[in-house]
């Protein structure tokens, strides 16, 4: 169908303006390009997987020396990723993000985060988990903070991809805290270092340091945990009460109860009688 002369005008002149803007910003991206090569800091960022060479070039021009920082949290704080705080007395109330630092940052460590979740399987765990417990805007937020403390710690420590990845699975193993790193399998807590002076004690021949039956035999054995083990061998819980409370098993007529030694009589079943009320 045939369009008309003022719409086909304005058509040709629009698609002549897009192949303008196009050879523009393939020749930007080819300028970003070479500079993020020459860098030796975005040369280093480029090596995580999602990040491109606009995202390196601005993490290192932006943040400048990384050695500034003192931890993630001033990062986070610098950057704008952490939230607003309207607190009162002994109340705290936490809102959006601050947003005080740098927006263009803030938007290229969100996509780039977005890219990164899909190649790298760590990144893809913890946005799926967060994807499930606080929805999509918070999750694809904590993926870009994660990201951009990545991209902190490689240029704190002069590092490649590679060689982040191995110190996380080292200080896993070691369990050490370590933000930032990559994550296990086990979930959120399992990076976190270990209090061992509440640890609780191995017992001979046993693998778990954390079982309660370890505890109680040491605490109750001998001649008590004997005795409660027999109580427990008399008593269950039967179908009539659900609300699981345990009532103790009745012993049958003629038979020695094993809890008092003594043998129970047979009753006898009579029939009632009627009750006469006084008039």
């Amino acid at each position: 169908m045939p369009l008309a002369p003022h719409t086909a005008y304005r058509r040709s002149e629009l698609q002549a303006l897009y192949e303008k803007f196009e050879a523009e910003i393939e020749e930007l991206n080819q300028r970003v390009e070479e500079q993020a090569c020459k860098r030796l800091g975005a040369r280093l960022l480029l090596t995580h997987p999602g990040v491109g060479p606009i995202p390196a070039l601005a993490t290192e021009v932006f943040l400048g020396d990384p050695a500034r920082f003192a931890d993630s949290k001033a990062l986070a704080s610098y950057v704008g990723m952490i939230p607003r705080e309207y607190s009162s007395g002994g109340r705290q109330r936490l809102g959006g993000l601050s947003k005080q630092g740098n927006p263009l940052l803030r938007f290229l460590w969100g996509e780039a985060g977005a890219h990164a979740a899909r190649k790298d399987p760590e990144l893809q765990r913890f946005y799926r988990r967060k994807l499930v417990q606080e929805g999509l805007g918070k999750a694809s937020v904590a993926v870009a903070r994660k990201l951009g403390i990545r991209l902190w710690i490689m240029l704190r420590d002069q590092i490649e991809y590679h060689e982040f990845c191995r110190r996380g699975q080292k200080q896993q193993k070691s369990s050490d805290a370590c933000a930032g790193m990559p994550e296990t399998r086990n979930g959120v807590k399992s990076h976190r270092p270990v209090d061992y002076a509440t640890r609780l004690p191995l017992a001979m021949g046993s693998s778990n340091n954390s079982s309660w039956s370890m505890v109680i035999e040491e605490m109750f054995g001998g001649q008590h945990g004997v005795d409660d083990r027999k109580r427990a061998e008399q008593v269950r819980v039967t179908p009539m009460n659900r609300s699981g409370r345990k009532r103790r098993t009745s012993c049958a007529d003629g038979a020695v109860c094993p809890s008092s030694g003594r043998k129970k009589e047979k009753t006898l079943l009579t029939r009632p009688t009627s009750l006469e009320i006084p008039r």
